[in-house]
């Protein structure tokens, strides 16, 4: 009866945990995104300038949203159902072709216009 107490280690604090480091990265993620649509914005009103900015706080936030899909993974069904399996593959995998998209337009080694059809199709099977 020792082990019962609610105070007692187990693996229901790493689970507490988990879920406490999907809340912050999900209001870190959130914070970057209002700063990205924001230089959005200054970019489609302003000009060019705004637009690395953008990408930079796209590239912020998106790191911090594979944690989430890591908890809700975890939280929304066993790891042996295919379809939740399939979805955190396709999310996850969407998010390193989001950063890896957006590095290379922030160091210039591809134009704008070579890279938007790549980015658009991983913003949708992020989306899905």
């Amino acid at each position: 009866m020792a082990n019962a107490t609610p105070d007692a280690p187990g693996p229901t604090l790493l689970s507490q945990a988990t879920i406490h480091l999907g809340i912050w990265c999900a209001f870190a993620s959130g914070i970057a995104s209002v700063f990205s649509i924001l230089f959005l914005l200054l970019f489609i009103v302003f000009g060019s300038r705004y637009g690395p900015l953008n990408d930079i706080f796209v590239k912020v936030q998106y790191p911090f949203m594979a944690p989430i899909a890591f908890v809700l993974f975890k939280l929304l069904g066993s790891s042996h159902n295919r379809r939740n399996q399939s979805s955190m593959a396709t999310g996850i995998l969407s998010i390193l072709a989001i950063i890896v998209l957006h590095a290379v337009l922030v160091f210039g080694t591809l134009p704008f216009y070579q890279r938007i059809f790549f980015l658009i199709l991983a913003f949708l099977m992020n989306l899905a």
